[in-house]
């Protein structure tokens, strides 16, 4: 090889030092957004409430109901209306018809929507 020959090919570098290069980059990204990530949880749970002041719902009280419009129809004045119920005393229309209000695509991401977190992620730094 001749002395520009080996010039050049001592500028461009060798193989295992790109690889060592893009290798390093790589590694930062991942140093960068683990540390992104955790200062977010942390940053979520130093705002959240302690579970010590957390209170028991109470099993009586009203319960209201309106119409679609906001028009109060009526109110319903029992300690069964808003009294706990186990999964298995819920009839399965009512189930259906709450995950199609709620989310309607649930059964197909299985409760876990990411799209759904940073939607709802990005309302809140946003105010909305």
């Amino acid at each position: 090889m001749t002395q520009r020959g080996r010039r050049r090919q001592r500028r461009r570098g060798s193989l295992g030092s790109k690889v060592a290069i893009v290798a390093g980059v790589i590694l930062a990204l991942i140093v960068i957004a683990v540390i992104g990530v955790t200062t977010w949880v942390l940053n979520v749970a130093a705002d959240a409430p302690s579970l010590s002041s957390c209170r028991h719902a109470e099993k009586h009280g009203n319960s209201v109901i309106y119409a679609a419009n906001g028009a109060r129809l009526g109110a319903i004045v029992s300690p069964e209306a808003s009294a706990p119920v186990k999964g298995a005393e819920i009839p399965r229309q009512l189930e259906l018809a709450t995950v199609a209000i709620e989310d309607q695509r649930f059964f197909e991401h299985g409760g876990l929507s990411f799209s759904g977190l940073m939607r709802g992620r990005l309302n809140a730094i946003l105010g909305c």
